[in-house]
């Protein structure tokens, strides 16, 4: 069902471009009309409007060089508010633009091809379309009306909603446009009028908006649980098939959806602000594990390890700042500096699975909170690091300590005259043949701040 969501936001310029602010933000998945009317030479070249594609569906440039036209606006998430519309509207002139927010259409193409009129009177007209084939959608219209006197326009015909209509005074005279709405429930020849208050140069033009496919599931009604059951099958699944139009969703819901079994994705999962409300950051939460409460929650990546660059005698040429290269003669692992190639430690696997955490703006590490830490199945070589920014005391102490899964220290302060100075690196290599490295100047940096405070 075609609903009207918000509407009509009107403003006009006498320059390019004409800006026009909704009273709230777009819902993706719905659609924006726009009529607008101007005296020019071609037109409206473009409508900008950030999380919204725009596209021309009608227009009616008149012998008198007034123009009328029609826009559909697709609306995808985080949508802005506030849309531009650019054109070439003469010098002593106006531009006016009216936009109203819709749910339930299809969206291009329209059901017919649209109509248009022009005319000298005081009867401005949008033309008559083709009978349209489909019983609900939304018909729109507008006309535009130039007079030396006022040419505001009333009395819309054939049933339809007026929508604006007032006139402006531009150099030569007054100017107004009618945004013209007409929910149908069916067929017919899309037709609207008006009544200008004085003889009007005008342009008129008319566009159908064809409804949502199986528009009928609109109204669909659970009280508890909804279970789809095709005939003749034993499981009970839900088979969603449709024309996708732009970044439309194909399944949108108000509350919570529970998977009790797997939830698979082939293509991109993501978690992102409401674009209803512009804020409100999304969340992906893991409860506990796969096969009791007791299981611990985690992430498991599968077929997605990384395999890295390996050779015997010579290193890859042009290597860029921390680029690895694994040296199967030396069965040692390098790394680049900026300057030469670093043993890093011995070859264990070549493949490696990674997880990278960053920050919104896709290139600085993000920080990780982590509580108990186990490392199960280490091999060869672990790091334990930190950036020189991480400066609070409390933080750095917990990572000063290392305990095994049983609570054992491995690492703490009073096993540091253990450990073996290697490259800035203390370094300890006796536990069950893999290592653990700690920065030096992590170390140095915690007992600086130990010192700082103990004098304060």
């Amino acid at each position: 069902m075609v609903t009207r969501v918000q509407g009509n936001a009107r403003n006009s310029s006498t320059s390019s471009p004409t800006t026009v602010t909704l009273n709230s933000f777009p819902t993706s998945g719905n659609a924006l009309v726009a009529v607008i009317g101007l005296v020019g030479g071609n037109g409206v070249s473009s409508i900008s409007q950030p999380g919204v594609t725009w596209s021309r569906q009608a227009q009616k440039i008149a012998a008198s060089s007034v123009i009328t036209e029609i826009w559909l606006g697709t609306v995808s998430c985080g949508a802005s508010k506030t849309l531009n519309v650019y054109s070439d509207v003469y010098t002593g002139y106006r531009q006016q633009v009216d936009v109203c927010e819709y749910s339930g259409l299809a969206g291009f193409p329209l059901d017919v091809p649209p109509a248009a009129n022009s005319g000298l009177s005081t009867t401005p007209n949008t033309g008559t379309t083709a009978t349209t084939s489909q019983n609900n959608e939304l018909w729109i219209g507008g006309t535009t009306a130039c007079s030396s006197l006022d040419s505001t326009q009333t009395n819309p015909t054939q049933g339809f909603t007026r929508l604006d209509g007032a006139a402006e005074s531009y150099t030569y005279g007054y100017q107004s446009v009618a945004y013209l709405e007409k929910i149908v429930s069916s067929t017919g020849q899309a037709n609207s009028g008006t009544t200008a208050a004085n003889l009007s140069n005008w342009a008129g033009c008319i566009a159908t908006f064809k409804s949502s496919i199986n528009n009928e599931v609109d109204n669909l009604t659970v009280d508890n649980v909804l279970t789809v059951k095709p005939a003749g099958q034993t499981q009970n699944y839900i088979n969603i098939q449709g024309i996708m139009i732009g970044t439309n969703p194909i399944l949108k819901v108000c509350q919570g959806i529970l998977a009790e079994k797997d939830f698979q994705s082939y293509g991109f999962l993501g978690s992102s602000s409401d674009p209803e409300k512009g804020y409100g950051g999304g969340a992906i939460l893991i409860g506990h594990g796969l096969t009791a409460s007791s299981c611990p929650p985690y992430i498991s990546m599968t077929d997605s390890a990384y395999q890295l660059d390996s050779g015997t005698s010579s290193y890859p040429g042009s290597p860029v700042n921390g680029q690895f290269f694994a040296r199967t003669d030396l069965n040692t692992i390098y790394r680049y500096n900026g300057s030469s190639w670093v043993a890093i430690g011995p070859i264990g696997s070549l493949y490696y699975d990674t997880l990278y955490l960053f920050k919104s703006d896709a290139t600085t590490l993000a920080n990780l909170y982590l509580g108990t830490v186990y490392a199960t199945n280490l091999k060869y070589h672990s790091s334990l690091g930190t950036f020189d920014s991480i400066d609070d005391l409390e933080v750095l102490r917990k990572i000063k300590t290392i305990t095994n899964k049983d609570g054992k220290d491995i690492l703490n302060p009073e096993t540091l005259t253990h450990l073996k100075d290697e490259n800035g690196l203390y370094d300890m290599a006796k536990m069950d043949g893999w290592h653990i490295s700690v920065e030096k100047r992590l170390l140095e940096r915690i007992e600086a701040l130990e010192k700082q405070l103990s004098h304060s």
